[in-house]
C-alpha cells in the first residue's frame, strides 16, 4: 500500500462518525507508520547482510553461502537454500532449506540486540532467541534454541549403515569471544524409534538394531563438551555412558574420549556368539573409545580393538 493510499485511508477513519474516540491513537499511529516504511525502505539490509554473513563465518569458522535472500518488515532477513562448509572441503557441508531472523525493535532502543530465529532443515525446525548486550568493554551472547521432528537419514547419508529415526534438542549457551571459544552452556539430545540396518563390520553382516529412545545430556565449558549422561533403550541391547569432547576448529581434528556399558539380550547374543563372549544382560561389556575422528582408538573389555 503507497503512502498516499495509506494517508486517504486513515483520513476516512478519522473522518467517519462516531470515530472521535480513535483519533487520538490514530494520530500516534499514523506517523509511527510512515516511520516504519521509510526506515524499511532507506535501511542498508545488503551492508547488514554481508555483515551477518561475516560474523557467522568468523563465529563457525565456516564459509556461509545463501541462494536467495529477501527482508523482511521491519526489520528481518529471510534466505533460502543456504550452505554452511568448512573451507578446506575436508568436512561435509550443511544444508539449510530456509532461514529467517527478525529482530525485535523496542530493544534497540535499550542498546539490546534480540533477534528471534526460524530455522527449516532436515525435515524438521530449530526455534531460537539469540540476544546481544554490551556490558562495560565486553559484548555479552546468550543463545537458546529448540529443534524438533529433524529426520535422521537426512543427516546420515556418508554412514556406511541406514539410519532411521527423529531427532529432538534443547540447549542454551553464553559467550563472549565470537568464536565460541570460551562458550559455557548446557543441551538434551534425544533421539526417537532410531533404528540402524544393513550394517556389517569385517565381512560379518551386523542384526539390524533398534533404540524406542536415546538421551544425552550436555555440558560445554571453554571448548570442552562433556556427555553428562548417556542412555540408550532398545530390545536388543542397553547402553549407558558418558565422555567429554574437546572441539577444535576442524570438526574432523576434535579429541574425545568416551566410555559405555553395554548390556546385551539373549537374541542377539544367539545372532552373534561372539558378543555372548564379551558379556550379557548382567555382566556388562567395556566399551571405551579415544582419539578423533580420523583416528579412533577402541578397546572392548580392556583389549585395543582396531577398526
Amino acid at each position: 500500500m503507497s503512502l498516499t493510499r495509506t494517508g486517504k485511508f486513515l483520513f476516512r477513519i478519522l473522518a467517519a462518525p462516531g470515530k472521535h474516540l480513535l483519533m487520538p491513537i490514530l494520530y500516534l499511529v499514523y506517523p509511527l507508520l510512515l516511520f516504519l516504511i521509510f526506515f524499511y525502505l532507506t535501511f542498508p539490509f545488503s551492508k547488514v547482510e554481508s555483515r551477518v554473513v561475516s560474523s557467522l563465518e568468523q563465529t563457525l569458522e565456516s564459509q556461509v553461502r545463501v541462494g536467495k535472500s529477501q527482508r523482511l518488515f521491519p526489520l528481518g532477513l529471510d534466505w533460502q537454500s543456504v550452505s554452511i562448509y568448512s573451507p578446506d572441503g575436508r568436512q561435509a557441508g550443511i544444508e539449510l532449506e530456509r532461514v529467517k531472523a527478525r529482530v525485535h525493535l523496542l530493544p534497540l532502543i535499550r542498546q539490546r540486540v534480540e533477534v528471534d530465529l526460524l530455522v527449516d532443515a532436515y525435515g524438521g525446525k530449530l526455534l531460537g532467541t539469540l540476544r546481544i548486550q554490551r556490558q562495560g568493554d565486553e559484548i555479552q551472547y546468550h543463545f537458546q534454541q529448540s529443534v524438533q521432528d529433524i529426520n535422521l537419514q537426512s543427516i546420515a547419508q556418508n554412514l556406511p549403515f541406514r539410519l532411521k529415526g527423529q531427532a529432538k534438542m534443547e540447549a542454551e549457551a553464553r559467550w563472549q569471544d565470537p568464536t565460541l571459544r570460551g562458550a559455557a552452556g548446557t543441551g538434551q539430545v534425544e533421539f526417537l524409534n532410531v533404528r540402524a540396518e544393513q550394517a556389517s563390520f569385517r565381512g560379518i553382516n551386523i542384526p539390524d538394531l533398534s533404540f524406542v529412545r536415546i538421551v544425552t545430556r550436555l555440558g560445554l565449558r571453554n571448548g570442552l563438551l562433556s556427555i553428562k549422561e548417556f542412555t540408550a533403550q532398545g530390545p536388543l541391547m542397553e547402553v549407558r555412558g558418558r565422555g567429554t569432547l574437546h572441539l577444535r576448529n576442524r570438526w574432523s581434528d576434535s579429541v574425545f574420549n568416551v566410555s559405555a556399558r553395554i548390556y546385551t539380550q539373549e537374541e542377539l547374543r544367539a545372532e552373534l556368539p561372539l558378543i555372548s563372549m564379551m558379556g550379557n544382560d548382567q555382566e556388562p561389556i567395556n566399551v571405551m573409545i579415544q582419539g578423533t575422528w580420523q583416528r579412533p582408538q577402541v578397546s572392548v573389555n580392556g583389549i585395543p580393538f582396531r577398526l
